[in-house]
């Protein structure tokens, strides 16, 4: 038994490049910058000819950090009966 093959274009980056544009950002700053910019990373990224060319937008995508929501409202704990307040 074989699945279907999947529809669409396939992925242009692959693990391995966001893994490498991972930790290019994660390096220090170039002299003259604070800390890396998604613009400054996908720049250095073609310069390093990491990958052939890569939207700033798509760097934010691979860098963003995909971390459950938050709660809208704090929750409260109170200790003596260990019931949540909202």
């Amino acid at each position: 038994m074989q699945d279907a093959p999947n529809a669409g274009r396939p992925l242009k980056f692959d693990g391995h490049d966001r893994a490498t544009i991972t930790s290019l950002a994660c390096t220090q700053a170039p002299e003259g910058h604070a800390q890396w910019s998604v613009r400054l990373t996908a720049d250095k990224a073609v310069e390093l000819q990491l990958v052939d060319g890569i939207a700033p937008s798509t760097v934010f995508c691979m860098l963003k950090k995909r971390a459950p929501a938050a709660p809208k409202t704090p929750m409260v704990y109170r200790q003596a009966d260990r019931e949540f307040l909202v």
